[in-house]
Formats: structure tokens, sequence, C-alpha cells
């Protein structure tokens, strides 16, 4: 038609825009739009109206806007159109403007049906209610389509009653009003109370549909209940085709969420047609599950079989499950391939790559990536926040919490607050820890099983017991990771008796014990219940290795027993730095064996780290102080490390106790580094046990310098100075303590 410049009546020209609306082609939805001007057919209703409809659907809202502002008569139609191509948009408020001019003589179904999305978008609770009030005096307010939509925006704008309330007032329901219900407490965390309205849909006869069926495997996997999985899956199973490709996905993430991959690979292999989306389901299953290898098996699979294409989400699970093995190679070849294929590399899979490189402890490549974010979610933030804490940087992971919250205005989720928690644990920083739980409270934040362990932990490791102990109290359910948390706490604050009560409570419910769980325990544990735990340990299966192996370590030389802490770390599959360290710790005290071990540690490629450094000053003062100082000495030449401050005041403290309290106080002197409050104490305690008045009065100086509302220095030296006096029969002016401090 177009070759032999006809050109196209007016019905068939409408039928030509409306193919183009469909198909997404603006370019030639713009020649047809030509084509109606030519005819003069631009500004008939039914033909402005498609065209309207048209721009809307090809994401050009200028064209559409221009087209609906320039004509002089306007149906309805015309007003829902553009109403609709606003929401299409992500532009609801003008949506909402747009309804408020029109005349409420022309609102119809069709335009509460648009402007209820609209609210929807916009989470405005009040102005859907204004809407419903609308409705509620219109010929409308007994329509079943209309009365859904309002359940459905209820729901989506987190109003639970109203969405009920407005479902009961239905006169008729059908099986879509029941789904709008169901989804409204099922998507706001009201699992149970969507699995009662089920309930109720099924006493009322309503047959279920293929989305009611989605809304049960939804509702299963956040109750966590697999019978109810099953009941649901042999429910669809007995309408004879098994579902349908979207339930059978659906059934894959649910068995894969509930740990049972069993059922998923079984649905998954039975499959007549899988998509895309089945690949990838089954893929994410496995790495949830800790399966990265059979995960990176199936997409291997996946490309070999060549029947489906991996798309975006394919591509970051698996990038999630190289980020499970720390398989760094693999994820490069895998993020090489995305981005020589045809689709752009998009915020979630840039997100992955943070995550994999995060993992992998490549941290500057990590920041790198999410640099390159332009627009970053929560998501991408939450990536990032835990690759600083899976690096040891607690201060950068809180350094960019705050930016996430002050700068960006991006919402913390349960992730976002737990990573930055787990950072003000690593800094024992309890202000901000203190002012991150307060935020999550006011948030409104329900504490889960993870939140609420990482809160225990938090103030175990601040000493704040009271605190870790009622978040513990109040948690409703508490697994093995809150019975560690607790356990520690209370082994880190000395109250290994209490620890013990809560490792003999925690058998009491049945709850097996992790490693970590017994490495908390290990700590806590006197040496005549060295033996039980450690027997406990093997019969559940661990070996003594690891982590696991240290605290084994640790425990018998505590108690006093260094030939078990020699026979477990001689069986030690594994040794790694801080085995090493633990064992030349235990044996300090006996110079040579600590030297033999070090050596040991030397010839098994293992550096020296700042904590093995400090045993083995400690090990050389058995040689003698000057055996230390020569090692002290040594120490940068040999080992390429400069002192730090905790090796400073172990010499400091050496020095001073074998009473060579002048070369302790120059060591402190010649510090390259400032002085804490350690080595300034450890001197003050030399000379009080040595009676040097001079040296006192210096470090007492010392110590207020640094922490001037010490009172440990005004008191030992004031007790130095009177009993100088005492003995002399003279006065001497002790140092004063700072106007401020009450003593209190």
């Amino acid at each position: 038609m177009e070759e032999r410049r006809i050109l196209p009546h007016r019905t068939t020209l409408v039928s030509a825009i409306s193919a183009c609306a469909s198909s997404g082609n603006l370019a030639r939805g713009r020649q047809l739009h030509a084509a109606a001007i030519a005819r003069r057919l631009d500004r008939e209703t039914l033909v402005a109206n498609s065209l309207i409809a048209m721009y809307g659907k090809c994401h050009s809202l200028a064209e559409a806007e221009r087209l609906f502002h320039g004509l002089e008569r306007k149906d309805p139609v015309t007003w829902n159109t553009m109403i609709g191509a606003f929401t299409h948009n992500g532009q609801p408020r003008l949506a909402v403007d747009l309804y408020a001019r029109m005349g409420s003589g022309d609102r119809n179904s069709v335009t509460f049906l648009g402007v209820l999305e609209a609210c929807s978008a916009l989470g405005d609770l009040d102005l859907g209610r204004t809407v419903d009030s609308s409705i509620a005096g219109s010929e409308w307010r007994d329509d079943v389509v209309v009365g859904t939509a309002v359940v459905g925006m209820y729901g989506r704008c987190r109003s639970i009653e109203d969405a009920r309330q407005r479902f009961d007032s239905m006169p008729v329901k059908n099986v879509v009003s029941w789904n709008a219900l169901v989804t409204s407490y099922a998507r706001n965390g009201h699992p149970c109370g969507a699995l009662r309205a089920l309930r109720e849909m099924d006493l009322d006869g309503t047959k279920l549909n293929p989305v009611t069926f989605l809304l049960v495997i939804e509702v299963a996997t956040q109750l966590g209940s697999l019978s109810l999985g099953r009941s649901i899956h042999l429910r669809v199973t007995r309408g004879g085709d098994g579902g349908g490709t979207r339930l059978e996905n659906a059934l894959i993430s649910m068995y894969g969420k509930l740990e049972n991959l069993e059922e998923s690979l079984r649905v998954f292999e039975a499959m007549a047609n899988k998509d895309v989306v089945s690949w990838t389901a089954m893929i994410t299953a496995y790495a949830q599950n800790g399966r990265e290898r059979l995960a990176l098996e199936l997409y291997r699979r996946m490309e070999l079989e060549k029947r489906v294409r991996p798309d975006r989400v394919t591509y970051a699970a698996v990038l999630g499950a190289c980020s499970g093995l720390g398989d760094l190679s693999t994820g490069k070849e895998i993020y090489a391939r995305v981005c020589s294929s045809d689709f752009d590399v998009d915020a979630a899979l840039k997100t992955s790559l943070v995550g994999l490189h995060g993992k992998c402890h490549c941290l500057e490549d990590a920041k790198e990536v999410f640099e390159s974010i332009s627009s970053r979610d929560r998501l991408a933030y939450n990536a990032m926040l835990a690759a600083y804490a899976q690096n040891g940087h607690p201060d950068d992971a809180l350094n960019l919490y705050r930016q996430m919250m002050d700068l960006e205005g991006v919402e913390p989720t349960d992730t976002s607050f737990a990573v930055a928690l787990m950072a003000c644990t690593a800094l024992k920083d309890l202000v901000t820890g203190k002012s991150l739980h307060g935020r999550i409270q006011v948030a409104g934040i329900k504490l889960d099983e993870v939140l609420a362990t990482t809160l225990v932990g938090f103030y175990g490791e601040v000493g704040s017991l009271e605190e870790a102990e009622r978040i513990f109290e109040q948690m409703p359910v508490k697994d093995v990771f809150s019975y560690s948390a607790m356990i520690g706490a209370y082994s880190q604050n000395g109250c290994e008796g209490r620890a013990m009560t809560i490792y003999a409570e925690m058998d009491q419910q049945g709850i097996k014990p992790d490693e970590v769980a017994f490495i908390s325990v290990l700590s806590a544990c006197s040496s005549n219940l060295a033996t039980e735990v450690h027997t406990e340990i093997l019969h559940a299966g661990f070996e003594a290795d690891g982590a696991l192996g240290t605290a084994l370590v640790c425990m018998y030389a505590k108690s006093g027993n260094l030939e078990e802490s020699r026979r477990i770390f001689g069986a030690m599959k594994s040794r790694d730095s801080v085995s090493w360290t633990a064992m030349i710790s235990a044996f300090a005290r006996h110079g040579c064996e600590a030297k033999l071990l070090f050596q040991g540690m030397a010839l098994d490629g293992i550096d020296a780290k700042g904590s093995t450094l400090t045993s083995m000053l400690v090990s050389y003062s058995q040689s003698g102080v000057d055996a230390a100082r020569g090692f002290f000495m040594a120490m940068q030449g040999d080992f390429g490390t400069c002192p730090a401050a905790e090796h400073y005041s172990c010499l400091v403290d050496l020095l001073a106790r074998s009473g060579r309290v002048g070369e302790a106080k120059e060591l402190v002197d010649s510090m390259p580094l400032e002085p804490d409050f350690v080595p300034w104490m450890t001197l003050l305690g030399a000379c009080k046990t040595h009676g040097d008045l001079e040296q006192a009065k210096s470090a007492a100086r010392g110590v207020l310098e640094v922490d001037s509302h010490s009172p440990g220095a005004y008191l030992v030296s004031s007790t130095l100075c009177s009993g100088w006096a005492r003995t002399r029969g003279t006065k001497l002016e002790t140092p004063k303590l700072p106007f401020y401090y009450s003593g209190g």
C-alpha cells in the first residue's frame, strides 16, 4: 500500500498504529502519524487516541503529551489513554494530576483502574482512600474488577486492614479478587494471613487458578513449610499437565529455598519445556544450598545443549556460584562472555561481580566495579559493604553505610544493618552500634534471626551483656548461630559459667553445635570439662583442624596440658599463622620450645604476624631481657616488620619488670608513633613496684596526656609520693587530675 502511495483508511490506520504500539516500533508509528496528518485524520478522536497510546507504549511521553494537549475534543478514552501513558512511563504523579483535571462525569471504570495503578506506584495511601471514596459514590462501586483493583491498591500501599475491609464489602468476588487479597497478605510479610485467606477461598468454593497456585508456593516459601509446598505440588500435578512452565519454575525455586535439592532437580528434569527461567532457577537452587560446583556444571550443560540462551539473571546466578567457591578465574571468564554478548551489562550483573571480587579478596577491583555502577541500589551497596567486611575494612564499611544513608538517600535493608553492625563489632564502636540499633527500631524492622544474632554478638563484644541477654531472650526462634553468639558474649566477658549454662540449654533444645559454637564453648571451658567437650566435638564428626583445632590447642594450653596441645597441633592437616601463633603463645614461657616452633613456622612458609612476634618477645625474655631486646631489634631486618605499639608495650613491660625502669622510659620516648595509654601505664606500674618516684611522675604525666580522665595515673603517683614523703618527712606535689574529673 505504501509503495503504491495509497493512503490508508482510518480503520486500517488505527489497526496499523495499534500494531506498532504492541511491537514497540516507534519509527513506524511516526510514519503512520505523518500519514494521518497528510489525510487530516490526526485530529480525529479515534486516530488521535491510538497515536497517544502508541507513543505511550513506545516510551515517547513528550510526543504523547504534545498530541494530547493539542486536541480540541477529548473523550473519556483520550483522558484514560493519557493517564495510562503517564503510569506506564513511571510518571504516576502526572497521571494523578490529570485524573484530578478530568471531569467527574467523564470518569469510568478504566479511569479508576488507571488512577488506582498510579496510587499503587506512588504508595500513597491517603490518595488511594480518596479515589476509593470517589468510586463508592459512583456507579462502579460494586464492579468486581474495580473492587479488585482497590483491594490490590491497598495491599501495595501496605494497608492490610483496608484491603481486607474493602474485600469484605464486595458483593461479588471472583478468583482474581481472592488472589488480590492473598497477595496483599503475602507481599506485606503476613504469610499466615495469606494462608487463612487461601483456606477461606477454598471453603468458598472458588476454583484456584494458576496465579493462586503461584501465591500458595510463595506462601509456603515464606513459612518455610515443605509440607504445604508438597501439597500444592501434588494438587498442581493432579491437573494433568504439571501446571505449565511458570508453575514448574516456581516449584524449583521453592524447593531450593526450602533446602530440598532432590525435589528441585526432580521437577527440573521432568520438565518438557525448559526455558531460561527454569535453568536459572535450578542453578540458583544449587548455589543457595552450597552446591556451587553443581551450579557451574549445570550452566556448562545449558551452554552445551544450546536450546536456551542465558540471560542477565542466569549470569548473575553463575557469578554468585563463583563467589561461593572463591573461583575468580571462572568468574572473570563468565563476565567476559557477558561483556561480549549483545545485551548491556546492567547493575545486577555488576553487583554480582562486586560480590565475587570481595569474596576473592580483590578489594580494589570490587571498588572499581562498584564505582562504575551509575545507579547504585541497595543490593549494590550491600555487596560493597560485604566486600569491605570480608576484607577487614570495618572503617570503610561504616563510611560507605553513611554515604548510602546520608548522601545517596538509599534505604538500608536488613543486610545493610547487619554488615554495618559487624563493622561496629570489629571496631568495638558502642556509640555507632547503638545508633544503628536505634535506626532499626525507628524503621520498624523486625529482628529476624540474623539481625538479632548480629546484635547479640555486637553487644557481647562491647561488654553490654545485659543488652545482649535481653535481645537473646526476646528471640522467638533461636538457632545454632544465636546460641553461639550468646556463648561467645559470655566467654568474652569472663562469664564462663553462664556460657556453659547456655551450652547446656542448647543441648536440651536439641540444637546441634557447629564449629563456631564449639569454638565459643572451648574459650569458656574449664580444665575439668576440657576432655568432655573435646569428646563431644569428635562425636559430632568434626576434625580437630583449622580454627577448631586452634581453639583446642588454646584450651589445653590454658588448662596447663601442653602435651595435649602439642599432640593436637601435630595432627592438624592445615596450619595457618593463627594456629602457629596459638602454639607459640602456649610455649612462650618455654623459651627453647617456642623458638623451635617459630623456626618451623618459617619453614612452613608462613609469615609471622604481629601477635606471633609478641609471643616470641615473651619467649626470648626467658633467656634474659637482653635476648628479648635483641629479637625486638631484629624484627624489621629479619622479618620485615616495623615494631607496632603492642611490641613496644611488651618490651617496656619486660624491661620495667626486670628493674630497668630508665631503659623502659627511654624506649617509650623513642617510639616512632605516639605512645598510647598502655606503655605509659605499664611504666607507671613498674615505677610503683621499684619505688622510682621521678620516673613515676613523668609516666603519670604521659598517661594524663593520652587519657586526661584516667584516675589510675593519679592514684599510683599519689601513693608513691605519699609513701616517699612519709619515709623522708617531707611533702611532695602529685600530678593533678583535670577539674572535670569527679572520681565517679
